[in-house]
């Protein structure tokens, strides 16, 4: 019967339906051809076709345990979108880590910009202007421009042990076992070395057994949407 009904519809409908019919078609061969490539890796299937599977899974908050199914499903490589690929192989990702590797970063670092006009080290995908940019950070990763480092760490290790013993410290003898909040804890020590060794004083986690200006509630805010935009395109 062919295209020739569209002569009967007003110009308006009849373009809107060529588009429709265009864009259909040019949206079923990307998708086929996206699918083809990798087609021979395993994995869910509707992840071979579009991104929309693995944005759903990375905006829920609980990617890491579908990859972990995923891992014992399928084995150590596993197809979680059109041109995405998971392993778990060590040596893999050794090889991938490398210095000089072959293996360069893809787009899904655009989606971690703190500064939307601005590339942080880690985003910056060219590897002639990463190492440029490593060059000129070297110093400050060296310590040797902040006094007194290893005194700053070692002021806030003891000051996790006093968390420790003034908290959670058990009491076998009395019958008094109390549980360490593991994560936590160790987050708090991670920011307060940052801020002592960046800013001079550090942000006091430790001493309060808490994240006293919201810093990692801010960050389990922001991560679903900073995950869906690096792993949807």
């Amino acid at each position: 019967m062919g295209l020739s009904y569209l002569s009967d519809l007003p110009t308006s409908s009849g373009i809107a339906i060529a588009a429709f019919c265009l864009l259909s078609s040019w949206w079923f061969s990307t998708t086929l051809l996206a699918w083809y490539h990798l087609r021979h890796v395993p994995g869910p299937w509707f992840a071979g076709l579009s991104y929309i599977w693995n944005g759903w899974i990375a905006y829920s908050g609980k990617q890491h345990h579908v990859f972990v199914a995923l891992d014992d499903k399928y084995g150590s490589l596993v197809r979680i979108g059109p041109e995405v690929l998971l392993t778990s192989d060590v040596e893999l990702v050794k090889r991938m880590s490398a210095t000089k590797s072959s293996y360069g970063k893809s787009s899904w670092v655009d989606g971690v910009h703190f500064n939307p006009y601005h590339e942080t080290m880690f985003a910056v995908r060219d590897p002639r202007q990463h190492d440029r940019a490593k060059a000129r950070l070297a110093p400050a990763y060296s310590g040797r421009d902040t006094p007194n480092l290893e005194g700053a760490v070692d002021q806030q290790v003891n000051n996790l042990i006093t968390l420790i013993r003034r908290r959670y410290l058990s009491e076998p003898a009395s019958g008094i076992f109390r549980t360490l909040p593991l994560l936590n804890v160790l987050s708090y020590f991670t920011l307060d070395v940052i801020s002592k060794v960046a800013l001079g004083a550090e942000f006091g986690c430790c001493a309060s057994d808490s994240d006293p200006y919201r810093f990692y509630e801010g960050l389990d805010e922001h991560m679903p949407l900073m995950a869906l935009t690096s792993d949807v395109p």
